[in-house]
């Protein structure tokens, strides 16, 4: 391998990142990171030991599946192409095992220093002594082969069972994925249990959700004290990849590599629309906790077959968030990119279709939102999702990146006020 590995990898970070109206400061701030370390990765001066923060990056521009899969691709070889680019000769060791720094051939000039090896981040000097180019092509080789399976494990034959969640003490089951991590590093997608909803699923507030991020999930409680600072009360299961969710999600690349948005369709307790990218699906879950069986109704399909005219003026494949207005269950906050806009939902009763309209909007979130998220840095480019506080439906959690803060909306005029100020976020 040559310098072309980092190459191919930086170039199709740019691409991705050109797409989008962010400065690396602001996709930064989304991110949780810093803008130089976005810069380093986009421009091929460094290379992260881990896929995951490139492929939160990918997301939030967009990427779709075949490019996330090309993503992967291009990191693995070079990561590979680094971490081969150091000795291999043994190093001396001292009395305790550990390597000794060889003096320089030659003698040096003043403030000349011999080469050291390249101390790339989660691999010591002496495991890099083991891997020879060899052995790391065949390891590029079989992640390759593994994600390419992955990705073509698509099933269309219609809905059938699985099981959406596991009980708290139950193992994941085997996974060619990095591990998960201990908590999630930000929200993307947050969808109520059945079971915490009203059975005429009009429960504007429930305490149970599950937290989807990049490609996995956690089952959390709420917290229902008015005064907490952190949105979780407890976690009911271990962060878990989105395979589990093997009825639906899983089924389709697109959705297995994570989710938008989601929302309850009104009036019945155990359906929800999914959103992801330019696609969206109705699915069922099964009030049977700790397992929830889920099963595809409907989709995926087009967001712009069933909710154009619902979520006009709004980019379609970047539907973020919906936030449910407090006084009227029939009404969401739509959110998307830096725009958003007031709609009313309906559903036809035999199809389960949405319908409705825009009742305001769309207007950038700086103009609408001036008095909280709207003028905070982080939040205003765009967020990523909105929970009502259980118990009292004028308040809010709004997640942004790797920050989350709590708002408070009146009913009828819909004044937002500051309750919380941001927070790093910390499950």
């Amino acid at each position: 391998m040559t310098d072309a590995e980092v190459g191919g990898l930086a170039e199709l970070l740019q691409e991705l990142k050109g797409r989008t109206p962010f400065s690396y400061s602001a996709l930064a701030k989304r991110l949780g990171t810093s803008p130089s370390t976005l810069h380093r990765y986009c421009h091929g001066t460094s290379v992260p030991t881990d896929y995951a923060p490139i492929e939160r990056f990918a997301r939030l521009c967009k990427a779709t599946p075949a490019e996330l899969s090309e993503l992967h691709r291009r990191w693995a070889r070079a990561y590979a192409h680094r971490a081969s680019a150091v000795p291999t000769t043994p190093l001396p060791q001292d009395p305790e095992g550990e390597p000794v720094p060889r003096p320089p051939s030659s003698p040096g000039r003043p403030g000349h220093h011999a080469p050291q090896p390249d101390r790339t981040p989660g691999i010591s000097l002496r495991r890099r002594r083991l891997l020879s180019p060899v052995v790391i092509s065949a390891a590029v080789l079989l992640v390759g082969g593994i994600t390419a399976g992955l990705l073509s494990n698509r099933s269309t034959d219609g809905a059938r069972g699985g099981t959406a969640d596991a009980a708290p003490d139950e193992k994941p089951p085997a996974s060619h994925h990095a591990p998960p991590p201990d908590s999630p590093t930000h929200i993307d997608a947050a969808l109520p249990t059945p079971d915490s909803l009203d059975r005429d699923g009009l429960d504007r507030a429930p305490d149970k959700y599950w937290l989807f991020s990049s490609d996995h999930y956690i089952r959390v409680r709420l917290s229902t004290e008015q005064h907490s600072t952190n949105p979780v009360h407890d976690q009911l299961t271990p962060v878990s990849p989105i395979v589990r969710w093997t009825g639906t999600l899983n089924k389709f690349p697109e959705f297995r590599s994570g989710i938008d948005a989601a929302l309850h369709v009104p009036g019945h307790q155990n359906e929800y629309w999914v959103f992801s990218r330019d696609k969206y699906m109705r699915i069922r879950i099964a009030d049977t906790p700790p397992y929830y069986e889920d099963t595809l109704l409907d989709g995926p399909k087009p967001i712009s077959d069933d909710w154009k005219n619902i979520f006009r003026g709004l980019r379609l494949h970047d539907i973020d968030a919906l936030m449910p207005v407090p006084d009227d269950p029939e009404q969401v906050w739509v959110f998307a990119g830096e725009k958003y806009a007031r709609v009313k939902i309906g559903v036809e009763t035999s199809s389960r279709k949405p319908n409705g309209r825009v009742k305001t909007g769309p207007m950038n979130i700086g103009e609408g939102w001036k008095s909280t998220f709207g003028s905070t840095p982080g939040f205003k480019n765009g967020i990523d999702e909105v929970v009502p506080v259980p118990g009292d439906p004028n308040k809010y959690w709004v997640f942004s990146g790797a920050q989350y803060m709590k708002i408070n909306v009146t009913d009828t005029e819909y004044m937002d006020t500051v309750d919380q100020a941001p927070r790093k976020l910390s499950l």
